[in-house]
């Protein structure tokens, strides 16, 4: 269990750790501190990724098999952690803050669906809430662990490159558990066209949400006054709105038709499952 929990706190962790160090963060990426419709993507591409990556993936890891994935995941997270540490421009930062959303996002469904598969019955409601209750402290602290680092040590990048002993020590602890022998649980292909269509829809909407707050000469003019650039995004809000909204609903679509959905029928309709997803919404709007 600890190994998984570490790493599900870690992801946690990265989601909003970079907070009260953006400043220090930009002004070394030679970034004005008015362009924030640059710099805050920093923080988004890791939450587009983020939630691109959890719905679907616990799914995959039926198929693939548990360790195969989280494993991957994993590598993503760390890969991204080194390429977030050693970046020298805006655009080197937002690919490493990208590859750990897209690992860190893939490691909560799929430690979740771990814990399921070892755990008794008896203890499994308990275990859950716990892996559940420690990704949550880990957005809480994200700030905390990364004012204390940076005050400790005198930089930013000594953040992400702290991932890599904690995730690696976690990755050695499961395989020497033998988790990696487990073989997969599900032998049915899932159905990856609805992955695609959800995660494509669910990045349009992310997108759109993230346009920022300028829409035509207006926008322009207020950028340009400030000494900044307009966000590239603002005049594609509504299409960017129009393209998530078609493809969710060809997602539900072929999800309702699908042998092997990426989300079970079944669980969608329990009244449990409803409550959590609302309360984990509301928890999750409430944080941000």
């Amino acid at each position: 269990m600890l190994p998984v929990l570490a790493v599900v706190f870690l992801a946690a962790l990265d989601l909003t750790v970079v907070a009260p160090i953006l400043p220090r963060v930009i002004a070394d990426l030679g970034i004005s501190a008015v362009d924030a419709d640059r710099y805050s993507w920093i923080v988004l591409a890791y939450l587009v990724a983020y939630t691109v990556t959890v719905p679907l993936t616990g799914r995959l890891s039926d198929f693939f098999g548990r360790f195969p994935v989280f494993g991957a995941a994993l590598v993503l997270f760390l890969v991204g952690s080194i390429v977030a540490a050693m970046a020298g421009q805006l655009g080197t930062m937002i690919l490493g803050r990208t590859l750990q959303g897209l690992g860190g996002g893939a490691m909560l469904p799929v430690s979740m669906a771990l814990v399921a598969d070892i755990v008794p019955m008896r203890r499994r409601a308990f275990t859950l809430g716990l892996v559940a209750a420690v990704d949550t402290l880990g957005w809480v602290l994200g700030p905390v662990w990364g004012s204390l680092i940076f005050g400790l040590l005198g930089s930013w990048r000594a953040i992400f490159w702290l991932n890599l002993p904690i995730g690696l020590a976690a990755g050695v602890m499961l395989a020497a558990a033998g988790v990696h022998r487990r073989p997969p649980v599900s032998s049915e292909r899932p159905g990856f066209a609805g992955a695609i269509l959800g995660a494509t829809g669910l990045v349009a909407f992310c997108l759109a949400l993230s346009s920022g707050g300028e829409a035509g000469l207006s926008g322009a003019q207020g950028a340009a006054r400030l000494g900044a650039d307009m966000n590239p995004l603002a005049p594609w809000r509504w299409p960017l709105l129009g393209v998530a909204l078609i493809l969710l609903v060809a997602f539900v679509i072929v999800e309702r038709r699908s042998a092997q959905p990426i989300l079970p029928r079944s669980l969608i309709r329990q009244r449990l499952f409803q409550s959590a997803g609302v309360a984990n919404a509301l928890v999750g709007v409430a944080l941000i």
